[in-house]
């Protein structure tokens, strides 16, 4: 973890003589050599030997790992700690400036990710992890940045560069707004008819229309119970010369390919999977996919949903993309993109089963080659005359 070294006594680590010792709460257990096979066998966690090397990948594009192959979960914490990894001088200078800035707030709770966070969004040099960045910003920013105007700009800018200027606007409005005092908690009205009272109503609108963001790599389960749901995908057309934009969805069997045409969803064929799954043009910058996983469960095993720019163009224009997960119309989740470059298609993220539940994964995939090399990918035969 790159904490602030002032902060760094949150990180607790123990020596353990065996599994029942370990305490709540620990972030790193050290073990004898001797039984570190028992430990990798049954741990839920990452084991890392002596001859090990983490591998945090390519920037933004490779699961972390270890040497041996054993995937580590991709994190807020390990998306913005590569972009301090780069070179010895470079992790120093970024600790320096992250504890910096925990001073600044020391006399306040700040959520530990956040001083990295600001510090990805002030060095320009590290603006690759800047989607991860502002996530952690726009959610975790404590009240008394305001105070601190140039600190409060590099996160407003943060905050526009990947949401847009409208929601850095909105972010920065409620950031300076004066806080109101929490009511007093009060007993759950009933209705005659036995439902909630209009004010309750309103807050589980509230509750649920709080987003989740989702960094690159990141997995969040479904609730089992809820079996349709809608995805839709956006992003920024430049102000001049806008480029022709799509969405088409992949349903994939165990191998992760197409069994069929009908496996296939695009802009000239919008239904797909006996119709669990339908695509829909919500406005020119944005489509929705609607998908029915009760339908879905008996046939197909993951679901992958793309974007492609038809002609000329390439991703690099229409940063930031944006993808939102809805159930029963409230959103639920979301995920953005700020860094796409040279790509014409990409993988916006997938859905899943992993043990009798369905899942979805944030995943911005670039393709340089454009819907062929995608759709090729899924084992679609796509016709040269496109």
């Amino acid at each position: 973890m790159f904490l602030a070294p002032s902060s760094a006594e949150q990180f607790r680590w123990q020596h353990a003589e065996g599994r029942g010792s370990v305490g709540e709460e620990v972030h790193l257990v050290t073990v004898a050599l001797t039984e570190l096979p028992e430990w990798a066998e049954a741990s839920t966690g990452v084991v890392i030997g002596e001859e090990d090397n983490c591998s945090l990948g390519e920037l933004s594009v490779d699961g972390h790992q270890t040497e041996r192959g054993t995937s580590v979960t991709v994190t807020q914490w390990s998306l913005l700690a590569e972009a301090l990894i780069v070179d010895h001088e470079t992790a120093l200078a970024a600790l320096a400036l992250q504890e910096k800035i925990h001073q600044k707030f020391a006399d306040e709770s700040v959520y530990r990710l956040w001083p990295l966070a600001m510090t990805v969004a002030s060095t320009p040099e590290m603006h690759d992890s800047m989607s991860s960045a502002a996530n952690v910003i726009r959610a975790h920013s404590p009240k008394s940045l305001c105070g601190e105007s140039e600190l409060f700009n590099i996160a407003v800018g943060a905050v526009a560069n990947v949401y847009g200027r409208e929601s850095a606007a909105m972010w920065r409005d409620q950031m300076v707004a004066p806080t109101i005092p929490e009511p007093e908690a009060a007993s759950t009205a009933v209705t005659s008819s036995g439902g909630v009272s209009e004010s309750e109503a309103t807050d589980l609108v509230v509750s649920q229309s709080e987003l989740r963001s989702l960094v690159m790599g990141e997995v969040m389960d479904l609730p089992p119970d809820a079996l349709r749901w809608g995805c839709s995908v956006s992003w920024t057309q430049p102000a001049v010369n806008s480029l022709e934009v799509d969405v088409v969805v992949f349903l994939l069997d165990e191998n992760r390919k197409v069994s069929s045409d009908e496996d296939f969803v695009f802009y000239n064929a919008p239904v797909g999977g006996n119709g669990a799954v339908k695509l829909s043009v919500l406005r020119p910058d944005m489509q929705r996919v609607d998908l029915d996983f009760g339908v879905l469960a008996s046939r197909y095993h993951r679901v992958a949903m793309g974007i492609v720019i038809t002609g000329q163009g390439s991703f690099s224009s229409l940063n930031p993309l944006r993808m939102i997960l809805t159930d029963n119309e409230f959103p639920i989740a979301d995920s953005v993109c700020a860094h796409a470059t040279t790509e014409q298609a990409m993988i916006v993220g997938e859905f899943y089963i992993r043990a009798g539940r369905w899942r979805v994964r944030s995943v911005w995939q670039g393709f340089d080659g454009g819907l062929a090399e995608l759709a090729t990918s899924y084992g679609v035969v796509v016709d040269d005359h496109g």
